[in-house]
């Protein structure tokens, strides 16, 4: 009985969250613009011989967002100064 009620609850959820938020529809049209993007830009590329992008992967991968950059350990600060600077010479 309670698996029942826990499995009605999660389809509750989510036909509320279908019906009250435009999620599913902005994670469609996110997805239909990165497709047609993608082949805009394989439909471009893939007729010249020195192309850089020659499958509908790589063409996914490029209009892709870029990942956020990640923080070396060793790297603490961007404006730290160089040792020849701070001897003044």
């Amino acid at each position: 009985m309670k698996r029942k009620s826990l499995r009605h609850r999660f389809r509750r959820f989510l036909r509320d969250v279908s019906d009250h938020t435009p999620f599913a529809k902005l994670v469609l049209l996110l997805v239909i613009l990165w497709l047609s993007f993608a082949g805009g830009l394989y439909a471009v590329e893939y007729a010249h011989e020195d192309a850089a992008i020659t499958s509908f992967g790589e063409a996914l991968y490029w209009v892709s967002p870029p990942s956020p950059p990640r923080a070396s350990p060793t790297h603490r600060c961007h404006l730290s100064v160089s040792s020849s600077a701070a001897r003044g010479s």
